[in-house]
């Protein structure tokens, strides 16, 4: 079942998102023709249009699924949704989970579409090379191996923050039709999320800094190490990077994750005001 709730979130949230992707596909085209030929009228308004694009792809992006749980959930549509054979949890799983797809992939269309931007412009050059090394040894990272432990780590740290993001919307959303919130109006859902966004920066911020657990740079290699991040700030000469990025904040939005989860199911089940 959850299979068919999938293709049926798809169905209703791509109606225009892949189409931004063929805009920005063809914009590069456009863009790479151009200077191909050196038309650089054609180069400026592209490249324009190219940006624009990437913007809005985010932005419809996260307009669309945002309002698919909204609507679906506790819209007209909710009569409807709430009454299918299928539990809370399936519901809340699937449109997460069509969420955190859609906005992935607009992201990675959008740092895609700009290296290969950057790669038509040339960008790509010795200077940046020397840049790029330069950096690579001043933040004490070293070489290749170094570099791609880094990039797991940084990619995975943004999608652990992409789904603490759709689950505090879909929380905020939630309580938003819960008594007595659900008389606030639409305004309410983001007041909430605001409120629940500066409860996790203060709690990530205090166990990123004290938490004994790091992700420890420096001797050209990247390794795990018990010294908290606060301590390896303090301890770092003025005019070092910070050698060590604590870890506590990462552990505990994982757990945040599975508790606003939670919340958000057993409000569905017992709690909500459909309108």
């Amino acid at each position: 079942m959850l299979g068919k709730l999938l293709k049926h979130e798809f169905q209703a949230t791509g109606r225009l998102i892949p189409f931004i992707f063929a805009a920005i596909g063809g914009l590069l085209l456009l863009t790479y023709l151009s200077t191909l030929f050196d038309i650089v009228v054609f180069t400026e308004m592209a490249s324009m249009l190219l940006f624009a694009c990437c913007g809005a792809a985010v932005i419809v992006t996260l307009i669309a699924v945002i309002s698919r749980y909204a609507k679906s959930m506790f819209g007209a549509e909710g009569y409807l949704t709430n009454t299918l054979p299928v539990s809370k949890k399936s519901l809340v799983l699937s449109k997460a989970l069509v969420a955190f797809i859609w906005l992935t992939l607009s992201f990675l269309v959008v740092i895609v579409a700009t290296i290969v931007f950057m790669w038509f412009m040339g960008v790509f050059n010795d200077s940046f090379q020397k840049g790029f090394d330069e950096f690579l040894q001043l933040a004490g990272i070293g070489g290749t191996s170094g570099l791609i432990k880094l990039l797991i780590f940084f990619t995975a740290m943004m999608l652990v923050q992409l789904v603490v993001f759709i689950t505090q919307v879909y929380l905020a959303i939630t309580i938003n039709h819960v008594a007595p919130f659900n008389k606030l109006g639409p305004g309410g859902a983001f007041v909430n999320f605001i409120v629940i966004y500066i409860f996790f920066q203060l709690i990530d911020t205090v166990l990123m800094f004290f938490v004994p657990l790091s992700l420890k740079i420096g001797g050209g290699d990247i390794s795990l190490s018990t010294q908290p991040m606060g301590g390896s700030i303090f301890a770092a000469s003025s005019d070092t990077m910070p050698p060590a990025i604590g870890l506590g904040s990462y552990l505990f939005n994982i757990i945040g994750i599975a508790v606003m989860f939670w919340l958000i199911i057993w409000m569905t089940k017992k709690k909500i005001a459909l309108k």
